[in-house]
């Protein structure tokens, strides 16, 4: 008897755990093509915020991106260089330029009460002009601002090409930080787009300089053109612009430490080469840890706070799963350390993580005509990136000719075909509609039917519509061939 329930006792502890195994692992049931992960005290200056997201590249091929962004916090206790680059074109006229004066001059007393602070000062509209190399003579400066007025076009590359011609002569000093105000209330519109790679040959020669770009009473939205020439930007208004020349005078503080680590699901994925990883700053490095893949991207101390960074990870969907119809999440967790100089290290961990699903359905509405009888729907399911033949083969019904399978004009935007019966399949499920005639009958893809306009029809309405068209009592005849004869 002893030995019976050792023997039970054996028996069921595989499978209690088991179902102590599936308690910890809950199955999903749907796509998460996105995650948000941020510091408790995002938006405070400092915080950060993190985009994860995940896609299928290939079939059983994935990719996960990281976006990261945070807030900018000043470096207060440096001294700053500022070249303050204005638009003076004509869309500044008015008001908009007098506030921009009035504010450039506050701006200009607090930073050159500093005595260890300089200014200098290049105005553009068609051209540039440099109104003054570095100084630290507040009367003048105050001066060169209240005489500015507005004129013609909008050229950012010459405005650039002025920062280089003072930033030539600059001596860096320790403590000091450089700044560019790059203000602004127009698109580029004179040799455009030059002044992307002028800013990059900038940013290539004087690497310690940041240019911060100001978008001027332009909406809420950054326009690309002042994304492609400065390093951070702000978005201001008449209301706004004090507040934003004070944020955008500082330099923004670089975290002495910020490491994302990201625990790969390699239940489901594997990774396998540095190759399979991009980033946009920083180094990475795979490992283990626990048990776990990880990859560690360290952004070293080069982060500054309010840029952004990316991270790209290339993962493979394990070949026992290929073929297998689920939702595979890429990731465990993730663990995020930051640290500012002179600060006490803030560490946030998330379990948060994309969901992929590697299945979806091909609808096919057979658009049946009504005195037929067949199915209405058919149904497949295909894999991601699997390609997909509409040939469905001969479906008849006495009296119509089956035309072939148009896809629906919701799916077809993102759908990638090889030919005109074959593509590719996305990451949804896709409608495909059957197009049917008669001899003088077509039915739509909407399910209408519409009479077909032969030759003896349109005798036979122009008669009954009453125009100058007489009955046609003779033998009527639905088409001819393409020598105009009648068909036998």
């Amino acid at each position: 008897m002893k030995n019976k329930k050792i023997f039970l006792l054996l028996l069921l502890v595989p499978i209690i755990i088991f179902f102590i195994g599936r308690s910890f692992s809950l199955p999903y049931n749907e796509e998460i093509k996105s995650v948000e992960i941020q510091s408790d005290n995002y938006p405070e200056a400092g915080s950060f915020h993190i985009t994860k997201s995940a896609q299928w590249t290939k079939f059983s091929k994935a990719e996960v991106t990281f976006d990261v962004n945070s807030v900018m916090k000043s470096n207060q206790e440096k001294n700053v260089d500022i070249i303050f680059v204005i638009d003076i074109s004509g869309s500044m006229h008015g008001e908009k330029l007098d506030r921009a004066k009035s504010d450039a001059i506050e701006l200009t007393n607090y930073l050159l009460s500093n005595p260890q602070n300089s200014m200098a000062l290049i105005v553009f509209d068609t051209e540039s002009e440099i109104i003054t190399n570095f100084i630290n003579d507040k009367e003048t400066m105050l001066n060169y601002l209240n005489a500015l007025d507005d004129y013609n076009s909008t050229n950012y590359n010459a405005a650039l090409k002025n920062v280089d011609i003072i930033m030539q002569d600059y001596v860096p000093k320790d403590n000091t930080d450089v700044i560019t105000l790059f203000l602004t209330d127009g698109y580029p519109n004179i040799d455009t787009p030059n002044e992307k790679a002028t800013y990059h040959l900038l940013k290539d020669k004087y690497p310690y300089m940041t240019i911060n770009g100001i978008q001027y009473e332009m909406g809420k939205d950054i326009i690309q053109d002042i994304i492609d020439i400065s390093d951070n930007q702000w978005v201001a208004d008449m209301d706004t612009l004090h507040n934003v020349l004070f944020d955008a005078a500082v330099t923004p503080m670089t975290y002495e430490e910020f490491v994302i680590t990201d625990y790969i699901n390699d239940d489901y994925f594997d990774i396998n080469l540095y190759e399979d990883i991009e980033v946009s700053m920083g180094h990475v490095s795979i490992g283990t840890e626990n048990g776990l893949k990880k990859v560690e991207w360290n952004l070293g101390n080069q982060y500054k706070s309010g840029e952004s960074a990316k991270m790209t990870i290339k993962l493979s969907l394990k070949e026992v799963y290929s073929e297998t119809k689920g939702y595979y999440p890429t990731n465990k967790g993730e663990t995020i350390k930051i640290k500012f100089t002179d600060a006490e290290e803030k560490i946030t961990t998330s379990e948060l993580t994309p969901v992929l699903q590697n299945a979806y359905d091909v609808y096919y509405v057979v658009n049946t005509p009504s005195d037929c009888t067949l199915p209405e729907i058919i149904r497949e399911e295909h894999y991601v990136y699997q390609q997909v033949n509409k040939n469905k083969g001969d479906l008849t019904c006495q009296g119509y000719v089956f035309k072939g399978w148009v896809i629906d004009d919701n799916d077809k935007a993102d759908i990638k075909k090889i030919n005109d019966e074959i593509f590719l399949m996305p990451a949804h499920d896709v409608t495909v509609r059957g197009v049917w005639t008669k001899q003088d009958i077509v039915k739509k893809m909407d399910g209408t039917v519409h009479e077909k306009a032969t030759l003896y029809k349109v005798f036979k309405d122009y008669y009954e519509e009453g125009t100058y068209a007489k009955k046609y009592d003779g033998e009527h005849q639905d088409s001819f061939n393409s020598e105009g004869h009648k068909n036998i």
